[in-house]
């Protein structure tokens, strides 16, 4: 379990530094701790959607040359098995629903 934990940290500083690295590029960047803490939560989103997309196209069978691609093809794989039903909803339940997001 901690080489696990060893190496999603390493993944979160990663993608930490190649986001901060992308902004100090564009030059829209200021230094703070504020910054680095929003940074860092987009790091360990990334890194978490990342594990996900790869835990479902390995529980798929889902094989591809590059990144960019597998996720396309885990996302067109969940729309194909996706059930959808429509149904009326009030004003009320749909404000709910916005202000949840």
């Amino acid at each position: 379990m901690r080489i696990i934990r060893s190496r999603y940290c390493r993944l979160i500083e990663r993608e930490f530094a190649a986001i901060w690295k992308a902004v100090e590029a564009q030059g829209e960047i200021s230094a703070g701790a504020e910054m680095a803490t929003e940074f860092r939560a987009i790091a360990e989103r990334r890194v978490r959607l990342g594990m996900v997309i790869a835990e479902l196209a390995r529980r798929s069978s889902v094989r591809v040359q590059d990144s960019a691609e597998l996720e396309d093809k885990v996302v067109d794989l969940l729309v194909s098995q996706a059930r959808v039903e429509e149904r009326v909803a009030g004003v009320e339940e749909l404000r709910e629903l916005m202000n949840e997001g």
